[in-house]
């Protein structure tokens, strides 16, 4: 007999994943704040692709280092 073992939920796509992370009173929520404004901010996006997107926008390093913190939450998500 097969026992039934669930499924882990899928981890949210990235770019959507921050996204969702606006109202936050931190780095995270003025990155998410930030790319919700910007109309080329890559919505179905990897990291890298947000990186990029920061890079070419020639963000503020705190920017590049909220997305380091973002990363880590949510890989652990």
């Amino acid at each position: 007999m097969k026992h039934f073992v669930p499924e882990a939920p899928a981890r949210p796509n990235f770019g959507r994943w921050l996204l969702a992370q606006q109202k936050r009173d931190d780095q995270i929520g003025e990155l998410a704040k930030a790319a919700h404004r910007d109309p080329k901010y890559p919505i179905d996006g990897a990291v890298q692709d947000v990186s990029a997107r920061l890079n070419k926008l020639e963000a503020d390093p705190d920017m590049h280092i909220a997305l380091e913190d973002a990363e880590l939450e949510w890989l652990a998500y």
